[in-house]
């Protein structure tokens, strides 16, 4: 199913990105506003990329993934209910 192949497609998306971002540690000792304002910059360059500089395939993957990242790094973290804490 083509939905299917989509996810699968961008799940790896997402691991390629944590792999090349693995030298910074995880994310559990992040707080949710940390982690919020790192998804809120990377929309913003996702943005910037799509819109003001026209920027390719390549660039714009990367940021989607860099989002969706951040966007499980906060359910990880509430689910597993760690630091909810302001910084």
């Amino acid at each position: 199913m083509m939905v299917f192949q989509s996810v699968e497609w961008f799940a790896e998306q997402m691991v390629k990105r944590l792999d090349e971002h693995q030298h910074k540690g995880g994310w559990r000792d992040c707080t949710f506003a940390r982690l919020i304002q790192e998804l809120e910059g990377h929309v913003e360059d996702l943005h910037y990329n799509l819109l003001e500089q026209g920027r390719g395939e390549f660039e714009v993957v990367r940021e989607c993934a860099d989002i969706a990242n951040f966007a499980m790094m906060i359910a990880d973290n509430f689910v597993e209910g760690t630091n909810d804490e302001e910084e």
